[in-house]
C-alpha cells in the first residue's frame, strides 16, 4: 500500500497503533521527480519523451486544469 502523506516519519507510527495487525516490514520515502510528474499529468517522464503531441497537449491540459489556470 502506498499513503501519500506529509510527515510520513510521524503518520507511519499512529497508523501502527490504530491497526489490530502485525507489521512485518514498512518503508518512507519522499516522491521523486518521476512522482510528481506523473500525479500531474498522468505519464512517467520516459513516456512523455515518446508520447505522440497529442498526449502530450492532454497531459499539459490536465495540468493546467488542476492549477485553475
Amino acid at each position: 500500500m502506498t499513503f501519500p502523506v506529509a510527515a510520513g516519519e510521524a503518520f507511519v507510527p499512529r497508523l501502527f497503533a490504530e491497526l489490530d495487525v502485525a507489521i512485518t516490514s514498512v518503508a518512507v520515502s519522499r516522491p521523486t521527480l518521476d512522482d510528481v510528474f506523473m500525479r500531474y499529468t498522468g505519464l512517467t517522464m520516459r513516456d512523455a519523451e515518446t508520447a505522440s503531441t497529442s498526449d502530450r497537449d492532454r497531459a499539459i491540459l490536465r495540468v493546467l486544469a488542476r492549477s485553475g489556470r
